[in-house]
């Protein structure tokens, strides 16, 4: 417990930059775009979303790994309700659940991912989005994912 709580005091210390960019979500009858900050670095994954006091509406965290991971996410110094999306490597969303801030709960899909998206709480189910759907992220002009 002690090694995390450094590990947390150091993170808040050295908080990365992001890079800024464009998630189009595609749903059965619509196209909905978000800004979005990307986490593609160790460092921007681990720190995400801690510290924040608010989260823009339509905008959100795109987290991008280098392979697929069967890792998991959770809220501790994390003062905002997220949703949570996750993808697989063709972009499609294989689980979506709802974070409570300040807890250590466990959240993740169950099985290999390669990307999930964090936004304000009770966005997904607001905008009508759910399994099966798919994203596209850019920067700039560039597709980043997938």
């Amino acid at each position: 417990m002690k090694a995390l709580a450094i590990l947390t005091a150091l993170l808040f210390l050295i908080q990365p930059t992001f890079e800024q960019g464009k998630a189009c979500i595609y749903t059965e009858d619509k196209k909905i775009e978000l800004d979005v900050e990307l986490a593609i670095t160790i460092a921007q994954r681990a720190y995400g979303l801690m510290y924040r006091k608010q989260l823009p509406e339509n905008s959100g965290m795109f987290f991008l790994y280098d392979r697929e991971t069967d890792g998991s996410f959770w809220m501790q110094n994390t003062y905002i309700p997220l949703s949570i999306a996750f993808f697989d490597a063709d972009g499609k969303i294989i689980y979506i659940t709802d974070m409570e801030p300040l807890t250590t709960d466990s959240h993740g899909p169950g099985k290999p991912f390669k990307a999930a998206l964090e936004v304000n709480k009770g966005w997904f189910e607001r905008n009508n989005v759910t399994v099966g759907d798919r994203i596209e992220v850019f920067k700039g002009n560039e597709k980043t994912f997938p």
